[in-house]
């Protein structure tokens, strides 16, 4: 688990000092079992129950994809703590704020004129053609408090280890974007005194990507190149400010440097090299637009670009980061 809280899981009826995953499956089980089967009227529990990613079972990571199963997650709350359904059941479905980004006019055109229930079949099938997968970090969750959707309200996760696996196995899977990242902010990656990525304050995808490799005895490095410069590899643990933060692209290598020992227990037999994007995410260049510029990234791009937005900057690095135009990206890193 990772970013344990002991009383969730106290008040879960789950001993923090000997727990396993089938707890967590039986937590979520157990919920399901005993709530109404109208999810618009059911109250949920003052005490978050596990959640279970509702599409991690949807996809092969070898890109293939299987029929979409009965949601297993918590939706945000509203009145007295009551589960509304999402717009279609698919990954970012309540809002739609990725497809925005990732899909052209046209597509998003189609997508919106389909029925709900069709709309997972067609992104599925968009996909497949782009030559992207898609997956979500994180299998097993708690929230704190409350069920917002806010990463930092989710403690005692368990990491989807079929996805990191397969990233690391499927030789196809080369160009990975995360959609949250502290080295695109101000403040860049954070790490502990131990050299680990700092997740005790806040999550995002590639930083917890990050400190899963680490807490599996896994090197990992960093090649930055800034659209002039490329600097040399360097250890995590050794970058520079200026290169963990104002990042938007980049590359890491990962390599199993106990592998003799059998101490990794992710499947990485042999060193592999990533390219990285890593933008600000859809959520908050929806809710928070006015607020960006002040992102040396952003500012520097609407010199550039006047008249235009952080959301047409977003969408500007998604359309790069699908059709591969690495050269464009690397040239807004800072």
């Amino acid at each position: 688990m990772v970013r344990i809280n002991s009383n969730l899981l106290n008040d879960r009826g789950i001993n923090p000092l000997n727990y396993t995953l089938n707890d967590c499956i039986e937590d979520n089980n157990n919920f399901r079992n005993n709530i109404n089967v109208n999810v618009n009227n059911t109250i949920l529990p003052i005490n978050p129950p596990f959640e279970i990613h509702p599409y991690s079972n949807l996809i092969d990571y070898n890109n293939e994809y299987d029929s979409c199963p009965k949601i297993k997650n918590l939706r945000k709350s509203v009145g007295e703590r009551r589960i509304p359904n999402p717009q279609f059941p698919f990954f970012h479905g309540n809002k739609n704020l990725m497809w925005d980004y990732l899909l052209t006019p046209n597509e998003m055109n189609n997508l919106n004129q389909l029925q709900r229930d069709l709309k997972p079949s067609y992104l599925i099938h968009l996909l497949n053609q782009i030559n992207i997968n898609y997956g979500d970090l994180i299998e097993y969750c708690q929230r704190e408090s409350d069920y917002n959707a806010n990463d930092s309200n989710l403690y005692n996760i368990i990491i989807n280890d079929r996805l990191v696996n397969s990233i690391f196995k499927n030789k196809r899977a080369k160009f990975l974007l995360f959609n949250t990242s502290s080295i695109y902010n101000i403040s860049g990656i954070k790490l502990n005194n131990f050299g680990f990525i700092d997740i005790d304050n806040s999550i995002s995808a590639f930083d917890l990507f990050l400190y899963h490799l680490q807490n599996n005895g896994l090197e990992i490095e960093f090649r930055i190149n800034n659209g002039f410069v490329c600097f040399p590899w360097t250890p995590l643990q050794q970058l520079p400010m200026n290169l963990k933060s104002h990042k938007l692209a980049f590359e890491i290598k990962v390599t199993n440097v106990n592998n003799a020992n059998n101490n990794c227990l992710l499947d990485i037999d042999e060193e592999r090299i990533y390219t990285i994007c890593t933008p600000l995410s859809p959520a908050v260049a929806h809710r928070y637009p006015n607020n960006l510029a002040v992102n040396p990234l952003i500012a520097n791009w609407q010199i550039n670009n006047p008249g235009l937005f952080p959301k047409d900057f977003l969408y500007n690095i998604y359309q790069n980061f699908r059709n591969r135009n690495w050269t464009n990206i690397y040239n807004l890193n800072q």
